[in-house]
């Protein structure tokens, strides 16, 4: 369901995905409910800049968890291969996030690792912290 926008446009398909979330019919579904999905959605992947006033940890700290989750998944099946990936251990308390994973699984793979990076970078924009420990 998070990648439906790919059916409009492979660019920016998370944007569309929201759109179509967010008015869709969706029998079962309050408009509520819908606009937390299409939240969801609008934040896997990007700029977190564009949440601004409308992910926020004190008023849904469930929505930044979520949100957190959502764009790990992506981050870690970006090329969708079979390949075996780490096991991750997270933590999320307040406005703080911790990741752990394997140092060694890691240091093999460092475009995921510049992936974390930039994504530790992202949420400082919203005020929340993200570390990574490898180890």
């Amino acid at each position: 369901l998070h990648e439906i926008g790919i059916s409009v446009a492979h660019s920016g398909y998370h944007k569309h995905t929201a759109y179509i979330l967010g008015y869709a019919d969706m029998p079962g579904f309050s408009k509520k409910e819908q606009a937390r999905l299409s939240l969801l959605a609008l934040a896997q992947r990007g700029n977190l800049e564009k949440l601004q006033g409308r992910l926020k940890i004190t008023e849904a700290p469930a929505d930044c968890a979520l949100a957190m989750s959502l764009r790990l998944a992506v981050l870690f099946y970006r090329n969708r291969s079979d390949s075996a990936l780490p096991v991750l251990r997270g933590r999320f308390s307040g406005a703080r996030f911790h990741l752990s994973l394997d140092a060694d699984w890691l240091s093999k793979n460092p475009l995921t690792e510049a992936a974390l990076q930039e994504e530790v970078q992202q949420w400082k924009t919203l005020g929340i912290s993200m570390q990574i420990t490898a180890g």
